[in-house]
């Protein structure tokens, strides 16, 4: 029965403990933490222009976006190749959650490293944060969706699932028949 038991406790913790998935890509620097995202839909085309996006989250609760000298540098193989010096507030008519926007064009596919560091226009006004992200940019045929090799991660998901379901089902039946066994005796 202690086998039993502790069969069925692998079997859960194994098909409940799932990893976090992230739809945009945090950083954290002290208090400060920058989640950037990429338009359009973190999966820019090279040689057309994409924006990247930042949102800023303060655990003290002192950091102003206009109170920020802000500098985005993005590197390709260790070349600065864009750099701005004041991240312009992100400007909208609709409502949004993203505090700075800038527009970029990456030239090709490969990994950049993008790096976002702001410092007080005034002393004290908050403390001054680096962050960076890499980030690949590899679309292959844009506008077209690749067909990936291999079953979806919704695939596995359901798979794993119903596989789970089904060593549950045999579990319960091996524990009713030895039950059933034991009240015979």
């Amino acid at each position: 029965m202690k086998k039993i038991f502790l069969f069925l406790l692998i079997n859960l913790l194994f098909f409940f403990i799932v990893t976090p998935a992230e739809a945009h890509f945090p950083a954290k620097d002290g208090d400060m933490t920058v989640t950037l995202h990429v338009d359009p839909n973190d999966d820019p085309i090279p040689g057309k222009q994409a924006h990247l996006y930042f949102l800023f989250t303060d655990a003290s609760n002192k950091f102003k976006l206009a109170n920020c000298t802000c500098t985005v540098s993005v590197a390709e193989e260790g070349t600065s190749t864009h750099m701005q010096q004041q991240l312009n507030a992100y400007q909208s008519n609709k409502p949004s959650i993203w505090g700075a926007s800038m527009p970029y064009t990456f030239p090709e596919r490969n990994v950049y490293h993008i790096v976002l560091s702001g410092k007080p226009k005034k002393e004290s006004e908050f403390e001054p944060f680096t962050v960076s992200w890499y980030f690949r940019v590899d679309t292959i045929n844009p506008g077209l969706t690749q067909r990936r090799l291999g079953p979806s991660d919704i695939e596995v998901l359901l798979g794993a699932f119903g596989i789970g379901i089904i060593i549950l089902v045999f579990i319960g039946l091996f524990i009713k028949k030895e039950l059933s066994h034991e009240f015979q005796t």
